[in-house]
């Protein structure tokens, strides 16, 4: 039994030595790789993001409708089996984008539901040039509290926003 718990450790040790030779980062709970290898943190209500190239900002306006609700645990039948809880409904955020030469762009995200993610392209061409311009896919990774207790809505402070924002060149 300990030599079971000692390899397992010695296997954890190993993968993070390899991944630090590899040059992999391991992700940390509270942070997300964009492609620039930056990590971005979890975003607060009023929490404005820049993507680092310097072509997108994000601000996080508030949640304007969340249902999720935490369905009771499961009954126990055997010893092994786990109680398990699941979140159900879904939760639909406001943010401002605002990208390139754009004015600002108020979209609503869901996090269950149609639409999940937006894609804005970093600036508008003019009349009579054309082109594909650079774009970001906005989607939403996390959003924390997971569920809401006895269906009682929360406060707007209490609400932490985790996107993946992706570049499509």
């Amino acid at each position: 039994m300990m030599r079971t718990t000692g390899s397992k450790a010695l296997f954890l040790v190993l993968g993070f030595l390899s991944c630090g030779f590899v040059g992999i980062r391991p992700l940390w709970a509270d942070s997300l790789p964009d492609d620039s290898g930056e990590l971005s943190k979890l975003l607060r209500v009023g929490a404005v993001w820049s993507h680092p190239d310097g072509g997108l900002t994000v601000t996080f306006a508030g949640v304007t409708q969340d249902n999720r609700l935490t369905s009771k645990p499961r009954p126990v039948r055997r010893r092994s089996d786990r109680k398990v809880r699941r979140n159900r409904g879904n939760a639909e955020v406001s943010l401002v984008l605002e990208a390139g030469n754009q004015a600002p762009k108020a979209v609503f995200l869901n996090t269950r539901r149609e639409p999940s993610h937006e894609v804005i392209a970093a600036n508008q061409y003019p009349p009579g040039v054309s082109g594909i311009p650079k774009s970001y896919i906005i989607t939403i990774r996390k959003l924390l509290p997971s569920a809401s207790k006895q269906g009682k809505p929360r406060a707007q402070g209490a609400y932490l926003l985790r996107l993946q924002v992706d570049v499509a060149l």
